[in-house]
């Protein structure tokens, strides 16, 4: 799974008429859960996150959990 830009995927399911979830992630656990399962569905997801993580963790270490491919 790669990580690309939300618009070329919104406006791609838009017009074939399906949705894109969205799912909020609160720790690497979660993120790692949200990415395997989307893989295993081959479905596009959005990964998301609140402020509070943001600030708990760090910005550098969300990024870089998302460039970590799942084990």
């Amino acid at each position: 799974m790669s990580l690309v830009s939300m618009n070329p995927i919104l406006k791609t399911a838009s017009k074939a008429g399906y949705a894109v979830g969205a799912f909020n992630s609160v720790d690497y656990a979660s993120m790692k859960a949200i990415v395997r399962a989307a893989e295993e569905e081959n479905a596009l997801v959005i990964v998301q996150t609140s402020a509070k993580t943001v600030y708990y963790y760090g910005y550098e270490t969300l990024a870089s959990w998302m460039r970590k491919r799942p084990a």
